[in-house]
């Protein structure tokens, strides 16, 4: 499942686990608000009040059917005049009627009299009628006894009964409102979810995106495609963005460096062997040549002088070769720095001193000593002003000393033809010059004593002169550490950007 599913997915569980307990609050906080609509209290009054109404009518019930039974067994059945014996009288309102066929009898002044049938007594309360009455069949005859109920209890009952009716109206509403309250609370909550997940949408889709292209790339890096990763957006993810790419590049750095420092190891093995091939020979030759003009007697001028002229070529060529043994030995070797207060105008001094007017020396900012291998620098920066100086002829030759910040720049240019854009890098490679003579080893010596030194050189464009412009940059705080290259002798080493050892 992808990220941006599983984040919505949390977030709406993480809304949705509190709805429980906090319905069952709310729920508890509405009933007891609403109990005041309909107390329980109230209920259970009502409720007494009409089971005591009801125990009541029974009762009277209850005395109807005896007083009823004392009728049948007291007097004679109609038409049948009765006999008063003082053992039954009828109640105040109480009416006695017996159906003898389909005769009805009502009895009436200590005698029967025909009748027509009792009207049917309207009922209210629940089946609580306006007069009670008593039935009962004996010998074929149906007796029927009725008595009224009391005024005062029909209005209590009435009462009761409408107030009971209000409570259960009530009861209702209360239970629609509590269950209206509950689902609007249910909605709002689940709505507001639903917003939480809309937002959520919109916020973090566009970020696990931007995360899944980042992850996109990182997998194409690890298969050893160039990319790069967008810097899209704001925020942490372009942030990881920016670093990741800054990681990549200087991965990409460590790699050239590893590269270079491979080539340099390769290129300084065959300056070695180069020196040591050549070096050899070389006194031999020269002892050779000389021992033959020596020994000669010069009896032949002519030969004399032929023999004279190839001694000086020989000796000429030989001492051009020790001095490309010289730089292979040079290149080839790389001891170690010998670090030392100095100060940069002296070391300017000395090359303005030794080139005079052909060179123009400016030096910017503070006269501090700082902390350098003053003769390895001082040889790097002879090594450009002398190709400076080559390549302007009768041109100009500038060396500016620079302070920005942590860093001092000597800043070396011409106003010659300046170096083919196509060269770029490679021109600090070795064996590659522009220049008729030479081997090329001059500007990666250069570049090495700027390494080592915690430092860089860069070619540009002189705007000010329109030749080449070499910026060797090395800290004024000094040399922060250095490792060996592979393949150097005496331990030296390459420095990497920021004074990381590669």
């Amino acid at each position: 499942m992808k990220l941006r599913w599983r984040l919505i997915i949390a977030l709406a569980i993480a809304g949705i686990l509190p709805l429980i307990p906090m319905m069952l609050v709310v729920r508890s906080a509405v009933e007891l608000s609403a109990s005041s609509l309909a107390p329980a209290e109230v209920a259970g009054a009502l409720d007494s009040g009409v089971f005591l109404t009801r125990s009541l009518l029974a009762e009277i019930r209850d005395e109807m059917n005896r007083h009823l039974d004392r009728a049948i067994q007291t007097l004679p059945p109609p038409p049948s005049k009765p006999v008063r014996t003082g053992r039954f009288e009828l109640h105040d309102g109480e009416s006695l009627y017996v159906k003898s066929s389909s005769t009805w009898y009502r009895y009436a002044g200590g005698g029967w009299a025909v009748s027509t049938p009792p009207a049917p007594k309207e009922e209210e309360f629940g089946g609580i009628p306006q007069a009670l009455g008593a039935d009962s069949t004996v010998a074929g005859l149906s007796w029927h006894l009725f008595h009224p109920i009391p005024e005062e209890i029909r209005t209590q009952a009435l009462a009761l009964q409408r107030a009971r009716s209000q409570w259960t109206l009530r009861s209702y509403e209360r239970d629609r409102l509590l269950m209206s309250l509950v689902l609007t609370y249910l909605l709002a909550h689940l709505a507001i979810v639903g917003l939480a997940v809309g937002a959520a949408l919109i916020v973090i889709v566009p970020v696990t995106r931007r995360i899944e292209r980042l992850a996109d790339v990182m997998d194409a890096v690890g298969e050893g495609r160039d990319l790069r990763a967008r810097e899209e957006g704001g925020g942490e993810v372009r942030r990881l963005a920016s670093t990741f790419n800054l990681m990549i590049d200087r991965l990409e750095q460590s790699r050239k460096r590893a590269s270079e420092m491979e080539r340099m190891a390769g290129w300084r093995e065959l300056a070695r062997v180069l020196a040591h091939e050549i070096k050899n020979p070389l006194t031999p030759i020269q002892l050779s040549v000389q021992q033959i003009s020596d020994s000669y007697d010069g009896s032949d001028e002519q030969f004399s002088e032929l023999l004279r002229t190839t001694r000086e070529v020989v000796d000429e060529e030989v001492e051009s070769l020790r001095k490309l043994v010289r730089e292979f030995s040079d290149f080839a070797r790389e001891p170690q720095l010998e670090i030392a207060a100095a100060a940069p105008k002296e070391i300017v001094d000395e090359l303005s001193a030794l080139y005079k007017e052909r060179l123009d020396c400016v030096i910017e900012g503070s006269n501090a000593e700082i902390p350098v291998d003053r003769e390895k620098l001082k040889r790097a920066l002879l090594n450009l002003v002398e190709n400076a100086c080559q390549a302007a002829g009768d041109g100009q030759v500038r060396l500016t000393v620079r302070e920005a910040g942590d860093v001092l720049r000597f800043i070396v240019e011409d106003s010659g033809p300046g170096v083919p854009a196509e060269l770029g890098d490679a021109i600090f490679e070795p064996y590659q010059t522009t220049k008729s003579s030479g081997i090329g080893l001059g500007l990666p010596v250069v570049r090495n004593v700027a390494r080592r030194h915690g430092g860089e050189i860069r070619m540009e464009t002189s705007e000010a002169l329109g030749g080449a412009k070499f910026i060797l940059e090395i800290p004024s705080t000094g040399v922060v550490a250095h490792t060996a290259e592979p393949g150097a002798e005496g331990g030296g080493g390459l420095l990497a950007d920021g004074g990381e050892s590669v």
